[in-house]
């Protein structure tokens, strides 16, 4: 097709990012279910490799965080404090993908804490298309 013709796409435009930012669909863990032992959010990771994670938890204790389900690595304090969420972003700048620190697709994130919680751990996560 000749150049500025409608439908035409060039090379770049093919593989070049479009620095769309979407959403994966928010995962979520049932607080009465979280016990002394990892629990996955979603058996299959992360279904993009996302620059973004976002973790609330909106149970009444606190909750860890691994992303290996044998190492603590991070903690996520009850509802009852101001910060019940753990934010990490990955990325540097204004765009996404300034930088290529990604959490892998198929990455597991577990969490685990003392039993018997009322309330929902949250995990929302953004990724670039």
């Amino acid at each position: 097709m000749i150049n500025g013709s409608p439908g035409f796409f060039s090379i770049k435009d093919k593989i070049m990012s479009k620095n769309v930012v979407k959403a994966i669909p928010i995962q979520s863990v049932n607080g009465s279910l979280i016990t002394t032992s990892y629990q996955l959010f979603d058996a299959d990771g992360l279904p993009e490799a996302c620059f973004y994670l976002k973790i609330l938890n909106d149970c009444d204790k606190d909750i860890l965080i691994s992303y290996d389900g044998t190492n603590d690595n991070d903690v996520a304090l009850d509802n009852t404090t101001v910060n019940n969420k753990i934010e990490i972003n990955v990325q540097q700048g204004s765009r996404p993908n300034n930088n290529v620190c990604l959490f892998p697709k198929g990455q597991k994130i577990y969490v685990k804490g003392s039993g018997g919680t009322s309330g929902t751990v949250y995990l929302i996560a953004y990724y670039q298309i």
